[in-house]
């Protein structure tokens, strides 16, 4: 059984399509770092957590995260980028 288990994990780590549980997967390790201070000043943290919650489908979620962003960027095309999120969320 657990190698079996073993052989799940391992498929699911293969392949080329991005799926809802590959998307979790992503959001459950970012979640403990959240109550960290150290990255609520982290631009990538905020973009990362956006991807994959529009990804998912959480254009809320999203949108938040990437507002979360554009508070941190240093650089007009930082800014450029995150609008370009920040336009994908709402359209999505």
């Amino acid at each position: 059984m657990i190698a079996e288990g073993f052989r799940q994990m391992t498929l699911a780590m293969t392949g080329e399509r991005l799926t809802a549980y590959h998307l979790e997967a992503g959001l459950q390790l970012l979640e403990p770092l959240r109550a960290q201070t150290i990255v609520q000043n982290h631009l990538p943290f905020h973009l990362a957590l956006g991807d994959l919650e529009l990804r998912r489908g959480q254009r809320d979620h999203a949108r938040a995260a990437f507002t979360a962003a554009l508070g941190l960027a240093m650089s007009e095309q930082e800014r450029k980028l995150i609008a370009g999120k920040l336009q994908q969320a709402a359209d999505a």
